[in-house]
């Protein structure tokens, strides 16, 4: 039997997250450079939503709950839908 490994969103497409001690995370962009959420709450928003495999824009609408219930900051929301897009 062979065994497999799933892949996370990183693996995936390529890209170097790099997991800081503090929990904070920077996400590569594929457009060049990275991208660093320093809340580990976040981090783990971002990651909840990468790991659901949203297709399109679906995970839009997690994001915009989060914005509307005062979890995350505008900024934060826009560094968070660069990762995602």
């Amino acid at each position: 039997m062979k065994l497999f490994k799933q892949l996370t969103h990183a693996e995936m497409m390529g890209l170097n997250d790099i997991t800081h001690e503090d929990g904070s995370k920077s996400y590569q962009n594929i457009r060049g450079g990275y991208i660093t959420i320093k809340r580990k709450e976040v981090v783990e928003l971002v990651e909840r939503i990468l790991s659901q495999n949203f297709t399109g824009w679906a995970y839009a609408s997690s994001v915009e709950e989060a914005l509307d219930s005062g979890f995350i900051t505008k900024e934060e929301a826009k560094q968070i839908f660069l990762i995602l897009d």
